[in-house]
This record gives C-alpha cells, sequence and structure tokens, in this order.
C-alpha cells in the first residue's frame, strides 16, 4: 500500500506501509505515474521492509535518488552479510549517503542496525556533506556508536543534529570526548539521554555551553542531592537549553519536583518541559509544578501527568490557565475519564485563555459533560491564531476589527510566530519585528 501525497512547502511525501522487492518495484511505477515524475523534493517513509535482494538499494540510489527526507521503520534484516557490517540496510543507506547529494534528512527505526550498522553508517557520513538530520531508533547501541559519531562530527560539518537517544555508554570509554579539544562541540550536535550517572559531565557541558538546547535525563531517586541541585543549576543559568525531558524511569520524587519548580522561577529560555516520571495519585508534585507555572512567561509545552485528577490539581490548571498567557500546550493526564465537576473548574480558567491550543486532562473524555465547550474554546483559539497571522501577513489592515482584535489576543503566543515562520519562510527575529510593528500601528 502506498500514497503520495503534497503540503504547502511544496515537499511530496509517500507513504509505504508495507512492501517486498516486487510490491517497491510497484510502488515506484505507480509513484512515477501518480506524480508525472519522480518530484524533486520527496519525503519517503517505509513502515515495514521486508526485501530480499538488491531491489530496495537500486530503488534508493536509482528511481530515489532526489529523496530529502527518508523514514524507515520497523522491518526485517536480509539475512546476507549480517555478521560484521550491521547486514544489508546499513550497508544500503551507507551508500545511499555516498552518493545522494539531494538527501537532508534520515530517519532509521530497526534494533537490528546494532554498533556495526551505525559505524558503517558513521564512516560514509565522513564524506557526505549534504544530510542535515540522522535519527537512529536502536535500543541496543553502545559506547562504540557515540564514539563512531563523534569522530564524524569531527571531520562533517553539514551535519546539523545526530540523534541516537537511548544509549548504553561507558565511561571509561566516552570519558575522552569530555577532554580532548577536538571534541569540544560534540555533544552540541549529538543528541543522547543522560542517565544519572553521567550528570557531572553534562552538567560541565551546560556551563561551558557545549550541549544541544535540548536536554533528556534519566535520573534515579538516589541520585546525590548535590550532584543533582548542581545540574539544575546550570539548567536554570543556560542561555541554550530549551527543552528539558525527564525520562519516565520511575516515580517523581521531591528533589526534583522542587528542583522544577527553581528552573521555572529562575529560567528566561526554556520552552518546552517534559517530565514522564510517575506521579504519586496525590497529585502534589504536579500542583507544586503547576503553581510555578502561573508566574513564568518562557514555557510553552507543558507535560508532567498524573493517573487521576483531583480537586487541588483542578484548582491549580484552573488557576494557570487563568494568568498565564505564554503556554500554548498543557498535558497532565492521560487517564482516559474526568468528572463533570473537575472539567467545570477547569473551564473557568480556560474560557479567559486565549493562547493554549492543545489541552490533555484525559485520554478519551468525549461523553463527559463539558467537553464540549473545552473542545469549542481550543478551536476558538486555533481560529485566532489564524485570524491573527493573517492579519500580521496583510501589512495590520485598520479595517480589519476581528484580526486586530485576535493579534491584541495572542500576540505572545508562541504559536503564533511559528506559523508566521512556516508561512513566510521568515526567521524568528523578523517575524517578532512584524508582529512588534503590527501591534505597534495598532497603537496609534
Amino acid at each position: 500500500m502506498s500514497e503520495a501525497t503534497g503540503n504547502d512547502t511544496g515537499l511530496q511525501e509517500a507513504v509505504v506501509s508495507e512492501f517486498c522487492a516486487k510490491g517497491f518495484k510497484d510502488f515506484a511505477a505507480r509513484l512515477l505515474r501518480t506524480t508525472k515524475g519522480i518530484p524533486r523534493q520527496l519525503r519517503l517513509v517505509v513502515w515495514h521492509i521486508d526485501f530480499e535482494g538488491q531491489d530496495f538499494c537500486l530503488g534508493l540510489s536509482g528511481v530515489f535518488r532526489n529523496l530529502r527526507v527518508l523514514d524507515l521503520r520497523g522491518g526485517s534484516q536480509p539475512s546476507r552479510n549480517t555478521s560484521d557490517d550491521g547486514g544489508g540496510l546499513a550497508s544500503c543507506i551507507a551508500d545511499l549517503l555516498r552518493d545522494n547529494t539531494a538527501l537532508q534528512e534520515l530517519s532509521l527505526w530497526c534494533d537490528e542496525l546494532g554498533d556495526a550498522g551505525c559505524s558503517v553508517l558513521a564512516e560514509a557520513l565522513t564524506t557526505n556533506d549534504t544530510l542535515k538530520k540522522l535519527h537512529i531508533v536502536d535500543e541496543t547501541l553502545t559506547s562504540k556508536t557515540v564514539v563512531a559519531f563523534a569522530e564524524t562530527l569531527v571531520v562533517n560539518s553539514a551535519l546539523e543534529k545526530v540523534d541516537i537517544f537511548e544509549v548504553d555508554m561507558s565511561e571509561g570509554d566516552v570519558s575522552f570526548l569530555f577532554e580532548e579539544d577536538k571534541y569540544a562541540n560534540t555533544f552540541k550536535r549529538l543528541y543522547i539521554l543522560w542517565r544519572t550517572k553521567f550528570l557531572p559531565q553534562l552538567t560541565r557541558l551546560l556551563r561551558e555551553d557545549r550541549h544541544c538546547s535540548d536536554v533528556s535525563v534519566d535520573v534515579i531517586e538516589s541520585v546525590d542531592a548535590d550532584v543533582l541541585q548542581d545540574f539544575l543549576d546550570a539548567v536554570a543559568e543556560s542561555k541554550t537549553v530549551r527543552m528539558l525531558h525527564f525520562y519516565p524511569s520511575g516515580k517523581t520524587f521531591d528533589a526534583l519536583d522542587d528542583g522544577l519548580v527553581f528552573v521555572l522561577n529562575r529560567t528566561t529560555t526554556i520552552t518546552n518541559i517534559q517530565n514522564l516520571m510517575h506521579v504519586e495519585e496525590d497529585g502534589k508534585a504536579l500542583v507544586k509544578v503547576l503553581d510555578a507555572l502561573k508566574d513564568n512567561n518562557t514555557v510553552t509545552d507543558f507535560i508532567m501527568s498524573v493517573d487521576i485528577l483531583n480537586p487541588e490539581i483542578c484548582r491549580s490548571l484552573s488557576e494557570v490557565l487563568a494568568t498565564n498567557r505564554t503556554l500554548a500546550s498543557v498535558e497532565i493526564c492521560d487517564y482516559y475519564g474526568i468528572r463533570p465537576e473537575q472539567l467545570r473548574v477547569i473551564l473557568q480558567g480556560l474560557r479567559g485563555n486565549y493562547t493554549v491550543t492543545d489541552l490533555m486532562v484525559a485520554w478519551d473524555p468525549d461523553d463527559v459533560e463539558g467537553v464540549a465547550e473545552m473542545e469549542e474554546l481550543l478551536e476558538r483559539n486555533r481560529g485566532l491564531l489564524n485570524k491573527a497571522a493573517q492579519f500580521v501577513k496583510g501589512g495590520g489592515d485598520v479595517t480589519d476589527v476581528e484580526g486586530a482584535d485576535a493579534l491584541k489576543k495572542v500576540r505572545s503566543s508562541s504559536r503564533l510566530v511559528e506559523k508566521l515562520q512556516e508561512d513566510t519562510g521568515k526567521g524568528k527575529e523578523a517575524v517578532l519585528d512584524d508582529i512588534a510593528s503590527t501591534v505597534a500601528r495598532l497603537s496609534c
């Protein structure tokens, strides 16, 4: 099965749910007919790989030589050539990286690549100057893969981000990456999940501005209190960190909750907070953090969930919605139900909020009284966002009363900035200038 679609940027997307060698040939032929030739910009998303022989590789290097984005998800490796180089898929992708001059983004979701396969890819990337983003999901990776890509990043300046996330690192194997000058900026482009034992090294990288803007940590309750606080100090003081993510490895604990409050009260740059640790049923940890969000003016996306809502959580969320003018997306509960009286409290705050466009307070609350109003309010906010964007793009026509009113309500929304960037192709600073100048004309 396959389909070809287009989007506003002209990047066509072909989604293949499953194919074998014969299926791939058929898909290529159908796509050629559908698009009247393979488009210059194409995103190929493959959900299942089951190939024999060279058809898949030949397709990538031949028919799909103009691929800009390749996303391979799951599937099986062929039986041939798997002992020392990570298998046929690694060799196939390595050949593509050596020969292709169009590919900019590559995602591989395959536990069978392993360190050997990643080493093959890392070597191929030493001579590639077009790929910008590489994302590999493989829970079997170790320090060998970290070192391999660190070496690649020394000689490859085109790669902006290598995301290998879950990797089992040994301190002895990677210690030199924190000390030798040639690896000074390795972790500004290499994104991984940091285990508790590496918090001191991560803290040092943050203080020396040698880490990327997204920070993900897997912290345990037995962590040394001073080590944790030192890390949180570094996060709060950083001028480059944008996302702080805590991996769901256990239950949240007081030192971590207090640390999040500390960060929220001090940060001037973090826009995304994700604490995926389990929250106790009483919800006190969540209430503590929500209360800190009331006066925060940087965080736009927030996730910290409980299994079941209680009156204190609902009250605190309602107060956040009533006072905060920065948040755009909030997720506090992924349980399947919510009580009408709880939703009524939340709606009190949401009615006067114009920036939140996504709110998760239950997994499937369709039959609960108040859900329809919540959806209407969120849709109202999305509509205001679109009207405000059109108003700014139109130069702020004073006769457009609805557009002017929408801009006044959502001018602090990060989603407005993002939408204008997407619609106009301008950079963030240019868009902010456009918004400011349009608002200024309204005040005249």
